[in-house]
């Protein structure tokens, strides 16, 4: 089973149309594409979904789910944000998704009130580490892996997307020590609290198709001490445009083989996964 399950269309910031990227999933030979854009936030966002356009992305996705029974399955579903006692990833699982994705851009605010996103860019993560955090970076990853872990235990998605995202521009920040002992504790212990919900973890390629990244999300060690905690797993490419579905596939499969890996879970709707052998 080919299957990717974090998607992005022009409804947030994807480029193209919905019916463009299911029919692109199509032509690259996939069994289940869902569709995920970022959810609504309560503060101006340029990538986040609009509260007027929900509906219509809903009712977008049942039409390609119907126009093409019998070439794909199309799920329905939404990359939300987490926000510490919001319940905001249970609010849209009311809007009848088939599934959630659960991630943490998020953390908290500048002085002059803007969001601080960890995922938009090298400045902001920056600006942020020595506006909010003093420079501390050990104070900011450990606010973003609690984040995570609040996330898991108060207001569970489907899948924990991207887990280790403020290593994205660490490449040329140079700003974590991903080897010392407490930063690897924090993804550990977020691991492990992980292993005890019925959630499952991402392998994200974006950051390693995009060049950003020297390999998958979460790295390697990670994900080897996920296996060992039985945590399933499933791949996602984080598309935002039609080429990307070509991109990943077959290094992922092997990335997670090294892991140890021999099986992903995939979700089939929203009472429905099931396991199958890579």
């Amino acid at each position: 089973m080919k299957t990717n399950y974090h998607t992005h269309t022009n409804y947030s910031d994807g480029v193209t149309a919905v019916e463009e990227m299911v029919n692109c999933a199509i032509g690259n030979d996939y069994d289940i594409i869902g569709i995920s854009d970022h959810s609504p936030v309560f503060f101006p966002s340029a990538w986040n979904m609009k509260y007027e356009k929900l509906q219509n992305y809903l009712s977008d996705l049942e039409q390609a789910k119907a126009s093409t029974q019998g070439k794909i399955t199309v799920l329905k579903g939404m990359e939300v944000d987490f926000f510490p006692n919001l319940n905001n990833i249970e609010y849209f699982k009311s809007f009848g998704l088939d599934y959630t994705i659960g991630s943490v851009h998020y953390l908290t605010q500048f002085p002059n009130g803007k969001a601080f996103n960890v995922d938009k860019s090298k400045d902001e993560f920056v600006q942020g580490l020595e506006q909010i955090f003093n420079g501390d970076i050990k104070k900011l990853a450990t606010t973003y892996y609690n984040f995570v872990i609040e996330m898991v235990k108060n207001d569970p998605p489907d899948i924990i997307a991207h887990l280790t995202l403020i290593e994205k521009f660490n490449k040329s920040l140079k700003v974590i020590d991903t080897e010392a002992q407490w930063y690897r504790q924090l993804v550990f212990d977020t691991l492990e609290v992980i292993s005890q919900s019925d959630c499952i973890l991402e392998i994200n390629a974006r950051s390693w198709y995009k060049g950003l990244l020297d390999e998958f999300v979460p790295p390697l060690w990670a994900v080897k001490y996920a296996h060992d905690l039985n945590i399933p797993i499933t791949i996602n490419g984080d598309i935002h445009q039609p080429q990307e579905y070509g991109m990943f596939w077959e290094d992922a499969i092997n990335f997670v083989k090294a892991a140890n890996y021999s099986q992903l879970t995939i979700i089939l709707d929203r009472q429905n996964r099931q396991t199958v052998k890579i």
